[in-house]
């Protein structure tokens, strides 16, 4: 459902292009699946290239489910959702799921409750699944929005969990744990490589007493499916299921990079703030093609090891901020 502000003309130029680009990837997907099927799919940089210029979507879903991994498990516990369906779950976690049902991408006729064809029960049963077989993490809000989106792109119960249960369990640890500390580390790693990569502009993030949080926790908690033109953020996922979440920091810093000028210009705390706001929806994060080239062009190269070095060193700065936290409300 398009708001008000929706620029139907800048919307038809941007669909000109990009289909007859779909139209392309179509062709040669066809040709590569039609070859080694989807079971074959190797890690090679052919499969990198052809995935960071975007997996169309007649072969998205099988291609998440074969590059993640999901597949593999699903094979190893094929009744795995249905029994999680079935089994009784603590009825303050389902109160917390049924809550969040409406606020699922609202502006969505999908998830709209007055179509016979609503998603909101499937997504229901997806999270109940979910929390079921992974009782540590339970529901968090943020979850809705991933699960929603897995299933639009799937339209399958089953695979839209192991999807789900992949990107929390392997590609996203402890991003939704009790106390986060996987996402705060990660808006702490954000910002050290910001320092490194886009110092100016950091230092001005910095000078203006503007938390890295506030600026990046809903992009990592959503995976940007909250923020981000949906089209965008289906090509990101594509490279996030193929390169795990190092991507999510390249597309961070993209941000960063691409409107740097303009992020400079703000003087007042509020005044950059609105400006993120915009960008984020603005006609160069909509065009989905050239965005995800200028992710991976403008970006350093970021290793696991290197990330995964700021994950341990600042990891335990967050630890230790916790239970600073913890003995203060405790005295």
């Amino acid at each position: 459902v398009r708001s008000n502000s929706f620029n139907s003309d800048e919307h038809t130029e941007f669909m000109q292009s990009y289909l007859r680009i779909l139209s392309n990837r179509a062709r040669k997907w066809e040709k590569l699946t039609r070859r080694s099927g989807y079971s074959k799919l190797d890690r090679s940089a052919k499969l990198k290239r052809y995935i960071r210029k975007g997996v169309p979507g007649a072969h998205r879903k099988e291609v998440w489910m074969e590059v993640s991994g999901a597949n593999k498990l699903r094979r190893e516990e094929p009744d795995l959702y249905t029994t999680m369906l079935a089994a009784d779950l603590d009825p303050v976690v389902l109160g917390q799921i049924r809550t969040d049902m409406p606020r699922t991408f609202p502006n969505n006729v999908f998830f709209d409750t007055t179509n016979p064809n609503s998603m909101q029960k499937p997504l229901l049963n997806i999270l109940k699944a979910f929390a079921n077989n992974n009782p540590n993490i339970g529901y968090c809000q943020g979850l809705n929005y991933i699960a929603g989106l897995l299933l639009l792109v799937t339209k399958n119960e089953d695979s839209a969990f192991w999807l789900l249960k992949v990107m929390m369990e392997s590609i996203l640890p402890d991003y939704y744990s009790a106390n986060m500390s996987g996402l705060l580390t990660d808006v702490k790693v954000l910002s050290e490589i910001a320092r490194r990569d886009v110092p100016v502009l950091a230092g001005h993030i910095d000078a203006l007493q503007v938390p890295w949080a506030l600026i990046a926790s809903k992009w990592f908690i959503c995976l940007y499916s909250e923020v981000l033109p949906l089209e965008t953020v289906l090509r990101i996922w594509d490279c996030l299921f193929n390169e795990g979440s190092k991507v999510l920091f390249r597309v961070a810093l993209a941000i960063l990079k691409l409107n740097e000028k303009n992020f400079l210009a703000k003087r007042e705390f509020t005044d950059l703030m609105e400006e993120f706001k915009r960008y984020l929806t603005s006609a160069e994060v909509g065009s989905c093609h050239t965005f995800i080239e200028k992710v991976f062009q403008l970006t350093p190269t970021l290793t696991r090891a290197r990330i995964e070095k700021l994950r341990h060193e600042l990891g335990r700065q967050v630890r230790d901020e916790q239970l600073e936290r913890d003995r203060r409300k405790n005295n």
